[in-house]
């Protein structure tokens, strides 16, 4: 009977000798969410030579300051004068932007920056104003590229310093 108890144990532990522990379940991944958007609902509507563009914030809000710029040869005549203000959540801020657009289709890009939930958010809307000219039309074409695993691919222009 000794010799059987360490027998016994060996037959249990040696199939067990060879194999490695069990490994631990990975945890799930962790999303992170990186909150750059603003909770600002945002609409433009142009009319001949401005824009009334129309915010409605959806959280409360503080030090946010807006500005206006145009892209693709659209220019900004006046910049509305607004200092850092506060908003509570479901208030309603109407501006007009008188401007002048590009040649074919251009772009009015508004600026939004503020502290929402104590956390400081950066936001740029674009709008876009008038109808490509065939040339823009035939930029935009020329920038798209597909791969040969069919992956769309589209070419932006480089910043220079």
């Amino acid at each position: 009977m000794p010799i059987l108890l360490p027998m016994l144990l060996l037959a249990i532990a040696l199939p067990c000798a060879g194999c490695e522990p069990p490994q631990k379940k990975a945890p799930p991944p962790r999303t992170v969410s990186h909150k750059t958007k603003t909770p600002v609902a945002v609409s433009a509507v142009f009319a001949e030579g401005r824009a009334t563009v129309t915010l409605r914030f959806e959280q409360a809000a503080s030090d946010v300051s807006i500005g206006f710029r145009g892209l693709d040869g659209l220019s900004v005549q006046n910049q509305p004068d607004l200092p850092k203000q506060s908003f509570k959540r479901g208030e309603t801020l109407k501006l007009e932007v008188a401007l002048t657009p590009g040649p074919g289709m251009s772009h009015l890009a508004l600026d939004l920056e503020g502290t929402f939930a104590g956390q400081r958010r950066l936001d740029v809307r674009t709008f876009a104003v008038g109808e490509p000219t065939p040339a823009q039309q035939k930029a935009k074409a020329d920038q798209t590229f597909r791969t040969e695993d069919g992956r769309r691919l589209k070419l932006l222009p480089a910043k220079t310093p």
